[in-house]
């Protein structure tokens, strides 16, 4: 499921550089706040 999305997004990317860099970024920090949230716990 979560290699369907990643190739869902590489799709994108192609088809848009700016949505791609846009969702990359978010995922970026919706990744550091989960770490910061295992490590909180």
């Amino acid at each position: 499921m979560v290699r369907r999305h990643r190739i869902d997004i590489i799709c994108r990317c192609y088809s848009n550089i700016e949505n791609c860099q846009f969702i990359v970024g978010d995922l970026q920090r919706n990744f550091r706040e989960s770490r910061e949230n295992l490590f909180i716990r």
